[in-house]
């Protein structure tokens, strides 16, 4: 409030600044300077400063202006020009030239902040000692997101945390169990194995992984994913194709480029079973993945015996997200919708089909090694109950979004 009440006094002191010459007042050429400006501004933020410098850095070159216009202004009526100028440019180049000297340090003390006081509360007088003695955070910046990997202070193994744009993607610890449970227990649910499989999303090539572990019973899986940079990372980087077991290297993947609502509504190809593992709906843009016409067009790519398989937020409390989500699953043409979990209770998953079918709850033997999964388990995670209500008043549309943004607590 405050910034936006002093904001509007600007363009009045620059017209009273500017003053009046021959041809009357000044005030065309403020608005002008003014309108030119916006559109310089915003191209640099959206073409240079954002690309190259990231949110933090280019905040802080957008003070340094900010501060040299001001000395400027302050001093245009006790000092010369030429010293006003001078005076600007030396502020300017002080703060810049210390922001780049301490780049490194200076940066990885925001990602340090933001990621390890997450587990931990240092206090402030022993912050610098705190931050010295936690590793470093690797950001891998992507034209759609920022890649943030951190190590576990203290861990004893190579334990890492993956963040996408600072929400939580997975644990190297932990990830087997959610993406065992994703993979295998729908599998179980309806006692077949598909031969044809899409994933959307998972470009880290984790859940993939797990579906390749059925074997000559897979015949192909076509692999969706947006960023190049993290198909990169999935294929080639060390830590990343250990965790995958370098799935996306195996010949029965086909690893596509492209976004994934774009390639439902254009693809002519049919699936034995659809596995959505995208990032939880925190804005608009995702919201639209888990939207009615999304799930139509995956609706329409699914042979008729297929499942569907979603990687979604349910709660066992909040029955008003869950309306929305399962309202929308329906209106996308799915006649039987099943939420369950993974046996640690942390991640939620919805199967659904388009027509009603018999669910197993005994695990049968495919030839595939369960770590997480046995029948007590299997049958635990489809017990749990997740209240809601199926009326079109609920469903999300891209033309009538009703999916309220996620709360990360992170945040």
């Amino acid at each position: 409030v405050l910034i936006g009440f002093f904001s509007g006094f600007e363009v009045p002191l620059l017209v009273e600044l500017a003053g009046t010459d021959e041809s009357g007042d000044r005030t065309h050429l403020v608005l002008g300077s003014n309108y030119l400006g916006n559109l310089v501004g915003t191209l640099l933020f959206s073409l240079v400063l954002l690309p190259w410098l990231d949110v933090l850095y280019t905040s802080v070159v957008v003070a340094s202006l900010n501060l040299a216009i001001c000395i400027y202004l302050l001093s245009a009526r006790v000092v010369r020009p030429t010293v006003r100028r001078w005076a600007a440019l030396i502020a300017v180049a002080l703060v810049l030239g210390g922001v780049a000297l301490s780049q490194t340090s200076f940066y990885q003390a925001h990602l340090k902040v933001f990621y390890y006081s997450q587990w931990e509360r240092p206090a402030l007088y022993n912050m610098r000692r705190y931050l010295g003695k936690r590793p470093d955070v690797k950001r891998i910046k992507t034209l759609y997101q920022n890649i943030d990997i951190v190590r576990y202070p203290g861990s004893r193994t190579d334990r890492r945390t993956v963040y996408l744009d600072g929400h939580f993607q997975f644990d190297s610890k932990t990830q087997s169990l959610y993406h065992e449970a994703m993979a295998h227990i729908p599998i179980q649910m309806y006692q077949t194995v598909p031969r044809r499989i899409l994933v959307l999303g998972g470009g880290d090539g984790l859940l993939t992984n797990q579906l390749l572990r059925y074997g000559d019973r897979i015949e192909s899986i076509t692999q969706i994913e947006l960023d190049p940079r993290m198909a990169e990372l999935a294929k080639h980087d060390p830590f990343f194709s250990a965790l995958n077991e370098r799935a996306l290297h195996n010949p029965k993947v086909n690893l596509v480029l492209e976004d994934g609502f774009y390639f439902l509504r254009n693809t002519k190809q049919r699936f034995d079973a659809i596995f959505i593992d995208f990032p939880y709906p925190y804005n608009y843009d995702l919201s639209r993945l888990y939207s009615r016409e999304f799930y139509r067009y995956a609706a329409d790519r699914l042979e008729d015996d297929g499942f569907l398989i979603i990687d979604c937020y349910i709660s066992r409390h909040r029955k008003e997200f869950n309306n929305v989500i399962i309202s929308t699953v329906a209106a996308g043409g799915f006649k039987q919708i099943i939420p369950f979990e993974d046996p640690s209770a942390w991640e939620t998953f919805i199967a659904a089909s388009k027509k009603k079918r018999a669910i197993s709850r005994r695990v049968v033997d495919f030839g595939v090694a369960y770590q997480h999964i046995d029948t007590d388990s299997f049958r635990r995670v489809q017990d749990v109950v997740y209240p809601h209500d199926v009326d079109g008043r609920f469903v999300n549309s891209i033309f009538s979004p009703k999916l309220m943004m996620m709360y990360d607590y992170f945040f």
